[in-house]
């Protein structure tokens, strides 16, 4: 099926309109941000702005530390808060942000595949992974900025050989990564394995692309060590885990689960981007599709070592498989060519579309209403507004761990923990302890706790309530310790009198 160039600028302009208008109407039609850790990004880009870009002390987490953590993205959202709120930046520009993975898939494609058609089914198909849906959308996610540029500065790295320009273009993109988000050091594992791959195939590497690639390694690990150093200096290797409890990192690094991959990234990628993947790297031995395989290869590797969370690892791969299904869609039009259905290859692109919209777009469409269904409320968000106009300013409120952000950023006052525990001594102690404060039914230990932490009011919600499986606080029974002293259909407060 032919296309001309403009044709297909144009569609994909619609496929970039038409992904943006979707996460824009969930991200725009729910009052709040999606998550608790949503509210730290904003608590970071406001910290950053207010504090006229330092912002190495937060009074706040674990009643007041240190704080590590790769300032340009929170830099980026805060200067847009000169130009309206800062929540309405928060859910516009990393919906914008997300939908350049839309154009820069489709020019990826293109440059492996030579074919407008594909490249705009991959475009389509990137624009629409439900796992993908499902971690990002009103969540003002690091991811909707980091992935993109791991996608433009690999795209860069090909185009190198062909334009110079393209040097600089990924040379600047892998510095502004590393200044974003820790996953830049899936870019140099990706570029490794393209390197090895190329190497079993008796294939050489351009001198330039060498060059770069040495460069960009020596660069992103430098400024990371910089950036990072305390905490490599304090933690050690358990850097790599980012300093979260034991207990918790079967919850973050859990191993692949096949059902989980094929509903997270969709029946479609998959099996498309496996024909790709046996096309390019056995039959015709592409350059593109061996670096992206040395990205698919370089997530598979982060996953299995539990150096990558699932979900940050079903998302990369959600973004890579689109590529690699452009040349397995190529491959099928080409077959479809050789047979007497060649007059027909417009059925396979109304087949294409409708599987699509299946298992990709219609799945997106149930990620997104549950996170609308899912985020913050604003009987949570009343109820923290009241602590902070009715405790003083040096009130240390408890609350579960999937809550502490939501505390310091709205409530506006200390936590006991949260899920940032780089820089943390006792996260483990910190952990059990909350968690026995809410399960236990002895007021006297409780009260041991409590007095430990310094904590005035205890934050109890329905999602701390569904977290630790609890209907309420036993001891909070006792009138002479503790005073409901606000409630609501999400929230109850107490304060600890005693």
């Amino acid at each position: 099926m032919l296309l001309k160039k403009n044709s297909a600028i144009v569609l994909l302009i619609l496929i970039f309109l038409f992904t943006l208008a979707f996460r824009l109407y969930f991200a725009l039609t729910t009052d709040n941000l999606g998550t608790d850790d949503a509210y730290l990004t904003y608590r970071y880009s406001e910290g950053l702005v207010n504090n006229i870009g330092d912002f190495r002390y937060d009074n706040l987490s674990y009643g007041g530390r240190e704080v590590l953590f790769n300032p340009l993205y929170y830099y980026i959202l805060g200067i847009f808060s000169f130009l309206m709120p800062l929540l309405l930046v928060l859910k516009i520009l990393p919906e914008i942000f997300f939908c350049l993975i839309v154009l820069i898939v489709y020019f990826i494609s293109y440059q492996i595949t030579r074919d407008y058609m594909s490249s705009l089914f991959a475009s389509l198909i990137s624009g629409f992974v439900p796992f993908l849906t499902k971690q990002t959308i009103n969540q003002a996610s690091v991811y909707s900025l980091s992935i993109p540029l791991i996608l433009f500065a690999l795209y860069s790295f090909l185009k190198i050989k062909t334009d110079k320009k393209y040097l600089y273009f990924f040379i600047i993109s892998s510095i502004i990564l590393t200044l974003i988000h820790q996953s830049v050091f899936i870019l140099i594992i990706a570029l490794l394995f393209y390197g090895m791959l190329l190497f079993s195939e008796n294939m050489e590497i351009n001198k330039l692309r060498n060059e770069a690639m040495m460069f960009a390694i020596f660069i992103i690990v430098l400024i990371e060590l910089i950036l990072f150093k305390d905490a490599f200096l304090k933690h050690g290797m358990a850097l790599i885990w980012q300093n979260i409890p034991s207990s918790l990192l079967g919850d973050y690094y859990t191993n692949i689960d096949i059902l989980s991959l094929v509903y997270g990234v969709g029946l479609i990628p998959i099996v498309l981007g496996c024909m790709g993947i046996y096309y390019g790297v056995l039959k015709s031995k592409r350059r593109g599709i061996l670096l992206f395989s040395g990205l698919m290869l370089a997530i598979i590797l982060f996953l299995l070592l539990r150096l990558l969370d699932f979900k940050s690892g079903i998302m990369l791969l959600g973004t890579t498989l689109p590529i690699l299904a452009s040349l397995g869609i190529k491959r099928t039009y080409q077959y479809i060519k050789l047979t007497r259905l060649s007059n027909y290859s417009y059925i396979f692109s109304i087949l294409l579309i409708i599987f699509v919209t299946v298992f990709s777009i219609y799945p997106s469409f149930v990620a997104a209403k549950s996170v609308k269904y899912n985020s913050i409320t604003n009987e949570e968000i009343d109820a923290l507004n009241w602590i902070k106009d009715n405790t003083d300013k040096d009130s240390v409120v408890l609350a579960g761990i999937e809550e502490g952000h939501l505390i310091t950023a709205i409530a506006d006052r200390k936590n006991v923990i949260d899920q940032t525990f780089l820089l943390v001594d006792d996260a483990f102690v910190r952990l059990k302890d909350v968690q026995f404060i809410y399960f236990t039914w002895s007021e006297a230990s409780a009260l041991d706790l409590l007095s430990k932490y310094d904590v005035d009011y205890i934050y109890l919600s329905q999602r701390t309530k569904n977290f630790y499986k609890i209907d309420n606080i036993i001891y909070t029974s006792n009138k002479v310790c503790f005073e409901k002293v606000k409630e609501n259909e999400k929230t109850e407060i107490y304060k600890v009198k005693c």
